[in-house]
Parts: C-alpha cells; structure tokens; sequence
C-alpha cells in the first residue's frame, strides 16, 4: 500500500530540517563559538572579493633614530681591537652609518688572534655582520688609491711610513675620491703603550690627515668579553695545579661534601650479642 503524499512530504521537510542542524552542529565544533559558523550573524557568507586587512608595517620612533657619526667610516685596527663596543654600535637597528673595514685591518686581526681576545672578538662579530648586514662591508680588491698619487699638505716631509699604514690611508683615500656620501671619515682609536704598534691607531691618524682624510678620534672602550660575559677563552678555567692532569676536578660544594664522605661505607657494630646453633645443638 503506497504512503500517502502528505506523509512523503513531511518525512521529506523532516530530513532536509535534520540534515541542516547536523550541519550547523559541525560548523560550531570546530569553528567554535565565533568560528566558521556565519548563519544568524547577518551578513551572510563573506564575500569572495572582500578587501583583506593587512598589518602595517611597524613605523620607527624619532627617538630610536640616533644621530649619526658619519655617512662612511673607515674602521681602523685600532677600533676593531681597542674599541670593539663602537663597532657592535654601528652594526645595531637603527644606525645609518656604513662601516668599511679595510683588508689590512683584517690582516692585524689575524696577526693578533693568538695573543689578543678581543682581536678574536671582532673577527666574530665581523663574520657575523658582513654578509647578513649590508651597511658592514669590506674593502674590495681593487678599491684603494696608489700611494704616489695621493697629495699630502707636507710634502717637504719624506719620514718613511710603514707598508700597513700606506695601505690603510690608500683604502680611506679611495673611498673619500669615489664615495658618494658628502661625510666620509677614517675611525681610529689611539692607545698610548699598546705593546702591538699596528692597532695603536696614533702613526694611521698622523698620517691620515696628512692625505687629507678626515679623522675620527674615538675613546678606547674596556674590554667586556662580549656583551658583559666572559668570553668562550675566559670560560676555560685553569686546572688547579695541586691536582693530577688525569684526575677529575668536581665543583667546591660537591668535592667538600665527598671529602667528607669515607671511601668505604662503615656498618655499625651490633648492640645484641646472636649465638649461632650448630647442627644438632639444642637451644637451652
């Protein structure tokens, strides 16, 4: 017997009703309260053309522009040894000057590696820097003037300069006639009695105003071992010499308390006196 129409409409609207709480059951589960469920909100379905809002790009402060010391500063072996915090400065956000570091202060860097920490600090920093920042670079092969050729205001003096610092007033000279930057200096960092004579920064000064290099007198700054920690050389403790090379030097409170400790643990002595039976004897 066929069902009525009535009743196959109605089984029908139920389904289609059934169907649809099932869906907007889903929606809530996993779009949450405030999901993906857009029914009953008005508004209807969001819109396939609809502007999407983008994050603006985080605006700098005035107060985080600091005043620059130069367009192009030519760093010295004297900064990189004696004033390596003026470095970590110009590599910071924020900063607009461009470092160039000539290839003969790479060279005293290198020569001064074994007995220097802080020549090892900045050989760090500079690996770290040129590449990833582009306003820290180095001298190019053929960026640098021919000693003959540059012009000194004292020209009747004819005392001899050594090789590395005619290289380094050549490498100044050539970014001073070739650099389009107006303010273009040479960065030096004097040390009276540095036992290395090549980071003392006194005799590339003297010269580099003789070439008519502007000159940037900077203040040593202390030696930190890198951001106020101890570098990886300082961490390296010395053994203590009362010790063996082979034996194992344990932290003072851990080796205090093992000094304390006997070698061998002692059982304490029985308070009752146990009489062991032999076979066959009897217990009186």
């Amino acid at each position: 017997m066929a069902a009525p129409p009535n009743k196959i409409a109605m089984s029908k609207a139920l389904g289609a009703a059934f169907l649809n709480h099932q869906v907007e059951q889903l929606e809530k589960s996993v779009g949450g309260n405030d999901g993906g469920n857009w029914r009953g909100r008005g508004g209807g379905p969001p819109k396939a053309n609809a502007p999407r809002r983008t994050m603006e790009p985080k605006k700098e402060k005035p107060q985080d522009r600091q005043e620059k010391e130069a367009d192009i500063i030519v760093a010295d072996a004297s900064v990189l040894v004696h004033g390596l915090e003026h470095i970590r400065k110009w590599c910071q956000r924020g900063r607009d000057e461009i470092v160039i570091v000539p290839l003969e202060a790479l060279n005293t860097l290198d020569m001064l590696k074994k007995s220097s920490k802080a020549a090892r600090e900045a050989s760090r920093i500079l690996e770290k820097q040129v590449g990833a920042n582009p306003r820290i670079r180095v001298q190019q092969d053929d960026a640098f003037v021919l000693w003959d050729k540059i012009h000194f205001a004292d020209a009747e003096d004819t005392s001899p300069s050594p090789e590395w610092v005619r290289r380094t007033i050549c490498s100044a000279r050539w970014e001073v006639e070739h650099g389009a930057k107006p303010k273009i200096v040479l960065a030096v960092a004097p040390v009276t009695g540095s036992p290395a004579e090549r980071a003392n920064g006194s005799l590339v000064a003297l010269w580099a105003k003789r070439a008519g290099v502007e000159v940037l007198e900077l203040l040593p700054t202390p030696w930190t071992g890198g951001h106020g920690r101890k570098s990886s050389d300082e961490d390296r403790r010395e053994p203590r010499k009362d010790v063996h090379p082979q034996q194992k030097v344990l932290p003072v409170r851990r080796r205090e308390r093992e000094e304390r400790q006997p070698l061998v643990e002692r059982v304490p002595a029985p308070t009752k006196v146990i009489r062991v039976l032999a076979r066959g004897e009897k217990l009186d």
